[in-house]
């Protein structure tokens, strides 16, 4: 196995080591990184060329016509879980 510098060993763990969260916040992270990508973050292979030539962005939310606009961070994390009629 080649070895690793002794500032990447204390630093980040190599993978099978474990996680430093626990189960319940391992997956709220993942959830969250998961959901940001698909709603708040444009991917430039999904973007479309618009009628005036200008590039359109797209999410893969928006791709799959889940949204019609890119969201920002803070109307997402606002935007309530159950919706009250």
């Amino acid at each position: 196995m080649p070895q690793q510098s002794s500032f990447k060993k204390g630093i980040i763990p190599a993978r099978g080591e474990g996680s430093h969260l626990n189960p319940a916040t391992h997956g709220a992270v993942t959830y969250f990184t998961i959901y940001t990508y698909n709603f708040c973050w444009p991917v430039r292979t999904l973007r479309q060329q618009g009628p005036d030539g200008q590039w359109l962005l797209q999410t893969p939310a928006m791709a799959a016509g889940l949204t019609d606009h890119v969201w920002s961070l803070w109307e997402w994390l606002t935007f309530p879980v159950v919706q009250r009629e």
